[in-house]
């Protein structure tokens, strides 16, 4: 009979705290439900259009000071995946930047007086696995991880005292990895942090010679480090902006190039 009641009481604790198990994950669900049908900043598991424009500026103390260049950018993102609770999912998304850098060589740098502008556009494919987890209808925390590849474009002008001495244009393979978290607070404030590692293949075949590497913009490999700040607006749209600083990029015969980028925009969800 003691055995009997001890099983007995084993199989009542468990169905106890998978019950409650379940009851806390439904809560979450009809939390996050609740946020996806009233519209928010966030980004995370949202189907979205994002457009907007950038600035960027880049140096190396010793050898090259930047100046300030542009850009513009469009994505995609699809919420290819949800779990049944509405925690876990992947997004897809589909990324285009364009990206004009221009910096001007020291007399210290290996040619001396040589100025660089560089254009280059980036055409990936990313995908982006999360978590998300509602502590209440006004504070998600949405943590998740992202790799891209794709083709890069590259345009490069080298210039001495003002006149072309070489250009180098192609299409390149590239790719990037990182993480990050998405904090979404009452629904019309999210903020996204997040780390990113971007490499490029095969420049080193198009430089002129003393320069292994062509871009400040972190070909063969860079870091990056951003915080992005979205506000809701009305009817699906959100006004975006972000700060990107890139360190330790290895490129132009340097290893140790860092860049500011500020990017500006809005972002439409349906």
């Amino acid at each position: 009979m003691k055995k009997l009641l001890i099983i007995v009481s084993i199989v009542c604790a468990f169905c106890s705290v998978n019950a409650q198990s379940l009851s806390h994950w439904k809560h979450q669900k009809r939390l996050i439900e609740s946020v996806e049908r009233s519209g928010s900043a966030g980004l995370i598991g949202k189907n979205s259009i994002s457009f907007g424009g950038s600035l960027n500026k880049y140096s190396n103390d010793d050898f090259i000071s930047g100046n300030v260049g542009g850009g513009a950018w469009f994505e995609v993102n699809c919420a290819a995946y949800k779990s049944a609770n509405r925690n876990f999912g992947i997004d897809v998304s589909f990324p285009i930047e364009y990206k004009y850098i221009s910096v001007d060589g020291k007399s210290e740098y290996p040619i001396d007086e040589l100025d660089v502008n560089y254009s280059r556009i980036d055409i990936p494919v990313q995908f982006k696995p999360y978590f998300k987890y509602a502590f209440s209808k006004n504070f998600i925390v949405s943590p998740f991880a992202f790799a891209s590849a794709g083709a890069s474009l590259n345009f490069i002008d080298y210039k001495a005292l003002g006149s072309k001495i070489y250009g180098s244009d192609g299409c390149y393979f590239m790719y990037n990895f990182g993480a990050g978290a998405e904090f979404l607070i009452y629904q019309d404030v999210a903020i996204t942090p997040k780390f990113k590692y971007t490499a490029i293949s095969g420049m080193d075949d198009a430089m002129i010679d003393g320069i292994e590497i062509g871009s400040p913009d972190g070909l063969k490999r860079g870091y990056e480090f951003s915080v992005e700040a979205a506000v809701k607006l009305v009817r699906g749209w959100t006004f975006l902006v972000e700060y990107a600083y890139s360190f330790n990029n290895e490129c132009l015969g340097l290893d140790d190039i860092n860049g500011h980028n500020v990017k500006a925009g809005f972002r439409f969800g349906f």
